[in-house]
């Protein structure tokens, strides 16, 4: 019996047939990459480099999670959403500042979302009471200083000493929402209140944006001592810069650098779904290495410093941060 034979006519239907059918496939392969490829927003003070490699390792994980990122100082980004939510037109989906109190203050006002992540390893001084928001690494304030200065600084006091006349330099609580919160816990310290700025004031104190423009200063020589985070001045040692770190006796100041979502009307189940995916790697093993590696402190390691750390109260500094601010732009004139 011979075999069949197919008409060209026949043939080339069938072409086309698989040809549209191959066409139909390619088309909905690529929809459904489109509506899983999300795109999240995310407000951040964290220095540029270490956000960038944060991301990075998580768009390895989730490579169809793209994050487009908002970077400035604490006191920036919080006007911003601030600004946003009275108008309605919020735009992020996460925020992460190092700024604690900010955060409260987001969350006073309604703005954050319940994290529904499980947050039962971590102390709960790490995150808030109405789980808005939890914090994702320590960070301690202390004081930089250019190598061979003499005499070496030993505690916050040690900067109006008239050896260091016109050589210190401090961040603006206006930009830096870490050095608003260590305003607050240095005016509330009982030996130094606002005395210790005032004697800053007349030693010539010098106030810079923020806490990297702190390292500049003292790298090059222009200052020679002031007050900024300990993983600033470690990566900047690190890179050979000049300059020594010292945690001052009076105790540490530690910031956590929150992390929350914030609430967007009309937002899917999918997209909160992302977010929470970016949070829980943040604190996940394999985030937390990575903060570690880029020079801080991870939440649930001991503090093997052996000083003492400052308690915050975080409501009362809230409510008083304003005045401070205002007090503190009448005495330096800025």
């Amino acid at each position: 019996m011979g075999k069949e034979m197919h008409s060209p006519h026949k043939i080339t239907f069938m072409k086309k047939i698989l040809s549209y059918f191959c066409t139909l496939i390619t088309l909905l392969f690529l929809l459904a990459c489109e509506k899983h490829s999300e795109t999240l927003v995310l407000y951040t003070s964290q220095p540029g480099k270490e956000i960038a490699e944060l991301l990075e390792a998580f768009q390895k994980k989730y490579p169809n999670i793209k994050i487009e990122v908002f970077r400035s100082g604490t006191t920036e980004v919080l006007n911003k959403v601030f600004s946003e939510a009275q108008k309605g037109e919020v735009h992020p989906d996460l925020i992460m500042i190092s700024d604690i109190v900010a955060m409260e203050s987001l969350s006073q006002k309604g703005i954050l979302q319940f994290m529904d992540i499980d947050l039962s390893k971590f102390p709960s001084t790490l995150y808030s009471a109405d789980k808005t928001y939890c914090g994702t690494k320590k960070i301690n304030m202390g004081i930089i200083y250019r190598k061979g200065l003499s005499p070496v600084p030993v505690s916050f006091s040690d900067l109006t000493k008239p050896e260091y006349k016109d050589k210190v330099v401090i961040a603006s609580p206006f930009y830096s929402g870490a050095s608003a919160l260590t305003l607050y816990v240095l005016i509330e310290n009982p030996t130094l209140g606002w005395s210790f700025y005032k004697k800053l004031k007349a030693n010539g104190a010098t106030i810079v944006k923020g806490h990297k423009e702190v390292v500049e200063s003292i790298t090059n020589g222009k200052k020679s001592i002031g007050i900024v985070s300990d993983f600033l001045a470690f990566n900047a040692k690190e890179k050979g810069s000049p300059i020594e770190f010292a945690y001052p006796k009076e105790g540490i100041i530690t910031l956590t650098e929150p992390i929350a979502f914030i609430k967007k009307k009309g937002a899917s189940k999918d997209h909160l779904e992302n977010a929470r995916k970016f949070v829980e790697f943040v604190l996940s093993h394999e985030g937390q290495n990575l903060a570690k590696k880029q020079g801080y402190m991870p939440i649930l390691e001991a503090n093997q410093l052996g000083n003492k750390t400052i308690s915050i109260n975080t409501e009362q500094l809230l409510a008083d941060i304003e005045v401070n601010k205002k007090e503190f732009g009448k005495l330096f004139n800025h």
